[in-house]
């Protein structure tokens, strides 16, 4: 049958932390695998009707409604249009397509799928619609000065859709979005200080833009960019051999879990060294994602 790689959060808790040393060279630990028994399969569509022919990332995610549910993500690659999932049956998901920046078509709007009384969801259409609008203005710093770099922006609708841009040199920006939904822009930055520090930057709220009248090109939009104080975990560089995995709880409790076998290597016993360093720029936010 079908089952989930990965144990669900009371498991990775409960497997966290296990250390195996000269004190206590062994130790039991029970995995229960659960059952993918769900399915939500479906087609990719361009606005004329047509099924898409290049390659395209969609993505499912879980809808937590309570504390109790534990988060689920995932994405795949289309074929001819076509994607499918393998899920656990009994929550609620949400699909939704991923464009890259600078597509000439636009998100469709995230469409939620009910698997708590029916085990599949076939048919799924997610139509592509068309960039009729745009949303433009400046970015600039906490003192009103002009930015001289470029500037990470993003922005999000209420209905799942995400874009993403790089202002000029000036702090100019412009991104074209779909209408018909209420966006959010935000913008952050990175620099390094005289020290060789890192210097953030990123806007304290989003701006909200209302398009959900028609399409219209908003201008004029200032997103101000205040300096950060962030207390960032230290990098961490790490070996480990292909065949028996990784697992590691950072400071901050982020678990990292790369199953045995997956890195894609011809010697799975050979080993292979991961970076972990945090990222505080080039992330976009969602409705229910704030990094």
């Amino acid at each position: 049958g079908d089952y989930s790689p990965f144990p669900n959060k009371a498991q990775s808790d409960d497997l966290s932390g296990v250390v195996v040393d000269s004190d206590n060279s062994s130790v039991t630990k029970n995995i229960k695998l659960a059952s993918l028994a769900g399915s939500i399969a479906g087609t990719v569509k361009l606005p004329d009707g047509n099924a898409l022919s290049s390659e395209v990332y969609v993505f499912v995610n879980r809808v937590t409604e309570s504390s109790s549910i534990d988060p689920y993500f995932d994405d795949v690659k289309t074929s001819s249009g076509a994607y499918s999932f393998k899920l656990e049956s009994g929550y609620k998901y949400k699909v939704g397509v991923y464009l890259e920046p600078g597509s000439s078509y636009a998100e469709p709007s995230a469409i939620e799928v009910d698997l708590t009384s029916d085990t599949s969801k076939t048919g799924l259409t997610l139509t592509l619609g068309s960039n009729d609008s745009s949303i433009a203005g400046t970015i600039v710093q906490s003192d009103g000065s002009a930015m001289e770099e470029e500037v990470y922006v993003y922005a999000w609708s209420d209905k799942g859709q995400a874009v993403e841009t790089t202002s000029d040199s000036n702090g100019a920006y412009s991104m074209k979005v779909p209408s018909g939904a209420n966006w959010y822009v935000g913008a952050d930055y990175q620099a390094v200080g005289s020290d060789g520090s890192a210097l953030n930057y990123k806007t304290n709220k989003e701006l909200a833009v209302d398009l959900t009248s028609g399409n219209q090109n908003v201008t004029g939009k200032t997103l101000t960019i205040f300096k950060q104080s962030y207390d960032l975990p230290t990098s961490i560089a790490d070996s480990f051999t292909v065949s028996s995995g990784y697992s590691k709880v950072l400071a901050d409790g982020t678990q990292i879990n790369i199953p045995a076998n997956a890195v894609p290597v011809s010697d799975t016993s050979s080993k292979v060294t991961i970076n972990i360093s945090p990222v505080t720029t080039g992330l976009s936010a969602t409705s229910t994602t704030k990094p």
